[in-house]
């Protein structure tokens, strides 16, 4: 039987948190997150801090819990004794202690009815959906995550169950929404600095995803020679007993047309959770909305979704608004950033008209997915617009590094902010660009070079 250690890669989700910005969590993502919920009061033993549960709402501790870092940065929470409220708390590895893992984890005892109805979206969402009467961030979100896409299983780790997940990773931005069924990968680790990856996924922008991922666990983790693991990846479209995906699809698809912009935009990241192209025509009816928010969530669904339909329309965005950059900086950007998503040659025109006019991120999507006639287009700005497209030297590398020409030291990218190194390289790749000639080729795609990074 081969070893395996219990939590062989076990992480604590904490880990996952992104800076010390934070952005509100629904009552239903900190339920979903949370290991126990309870309604208790806060007491102090000598200077350690302790929850007495007075009622249990989720989890399976019925006496006090020591909580750690209660008053710890980043969160901003500040534990007091006998303070009562309402706890989403997250257990410590395989300590009998909790924390918390998001400010919004210490609530008042008077917002326990929200909690209450949280709990009932979460557990019979179907109450919310049939008859189409009801409308929420909460119950958009719990259909998301109830119906994603690429989930995930792992019996000889289930945490990776978690760490690998949708949720966790975005893989819904990353994937192609088109492509149904299920994968495996098998991973063995053949010795302390090589692990041995196979797997049956066509997608290949999913396949470096996951890969990555896994490397990266294993690595942190210190994973022993032997240890094998099977991961299941499923994609599949599939029912719920009482509530059947095209029931979620539907409501989500009615929600699309509400007058309230959050639950526009949260019914939206739902669908793209669930990966339903059937959503896509609806998608591109809101790519002009009145509401630029509104606007700015479904172009970017519509490249997540990989689907082409909606690059004609993207891309008049583009032509239409690049002339005046940086006015409209954030929806320019935005849409480009769409197209490289979608990567079809038919993206490229009209990512060049938009960095010709100083588009940043169509800079940095010519480099990722641009062709021969990219390079030529790039070259050209940095000769007749330097002053306004001087970081067509930062996409050059990549494209560099994607041909059939070698990079050297001087090509590689200094740093963003630093505009005076990017301005001086300039007539460098000029005078290099003469001694090309025609014989200039894209022979790579940006995952092979990212994987030759690694």
């Amino acid at each position: 039987m081969i070893r395996l250690i219990a939590l062989l890669l076990f992480i604590s989700l904490s880990t996952g948190l992104k800076g010390h910005s934070w952005s509100n969590l629904l009552n239903v993502e900190l339920i979903e997150q949370s290991d126990l919920v309870v309604q208790g009061q806060v007491i102090k033993k000598d200077s350690l801090y302790y929850i007495s549960i007075a009622d249990l709402l989720q989890g399976d501790v019925n006496e006090e819990v020591e909580i750690i870092r209660p008053n710890g940065y980043p969160l901003g929470i500040k534990l007091e004794e006998n303070q009562e409220g309402i706890f989403f708390l997250r257990k410590v590895r395989k300590e009998n202690k909790y924390g918390f893992f998001h400010p919004n984890c210490v609530q008042n005892t008077n917002q326990r009815s929200a909690v209450d109805t949280a709990f009932d979206i979460w557990n019979q969402p179907e109450r919310y959906v049939h008859g189409f009467e009801a409308e929420g961030e909460q119950v958009n979100y719990v259909l998301g995550q109830l119906f994603s896409g690429w989930r995930v299983t792992c019996q000889e780790v289930p945490i990776l169950d978690t760490l690998l997940s949708n949720r966790y990773l975005d893989t819904y931005s990353k994937a192609n929404w088109a492509r149904r069924g299920i994968d495996t990968i098998n991973v063995k680790i053949t010795s302390a600095d090589s692990i041995l990856i196979e797997s049956t996924i066509a997608d290949p922008e999913l396949k470096y995803l996951f890969e990555k991922r896994i490397e990266w666990f294993a690595a942190k983790e210190k994973i022993v020679s032997g240890n094998e693991l099977t991961i299941i990846i499923d994609n599949s479209i599939r029912d719920h007993a009482n509530l059947p995906y095209e029931a979620a699809s539907n409501y989500l698809k009615d929600k699309l047309e509400s007058k309230e912009i959050r639950i526009v935009r949260s019914a939206i990241k739902a669908l793209s959770s669930m990966a339903d192209t059937s959503c896509i025509s609806a998608l591109m009816s809101l790519v002009n909305a009145s509401s630029l928010a509104v606007a700015k969530t479904a172009i970017s669904a519509l490249g997540w979704s990989k689907s082409p339909a909606g690059i004609n329309l993207i891309g008049a965005i583009l032509m239409e608004k690049s002339n005046g950059y940086p006015e409209n900086h954030r929806m320019l950007n935005i849409a480009a950033l769409a197209l490289q998503n979608i990567n079809r040659s038919e993206c490229l025109p009209y990512l060049t008209y938009a960095a010709q006019h100083g588009v940043e991120r169509a800079f940095y999507a010519l480099g990722m997915i641009g062709d021969e006639n990219s390079f030529e287009a790039l070259m050209m700005m940095l000769s007749n617009n330097t002053e306004r497209c001087y970081e067509a030297v930062n996409p050059l590398q990549l494209l560099v590094e994607r041909s059939n020409y070698k990079l050297e030291d001087w090509m590689r990218r200094p740093s963003r902010d630093n505009i005076p190194r990017q301005r001086e390289s300039i007539p460098r790749w000029l005078a290099w660009y003469e001694t090309v000639g025609d014989d200039f080729s894209i022979t790579k795609s940006l995952l092979e070079v990212l994987r030759e990074r690694r």
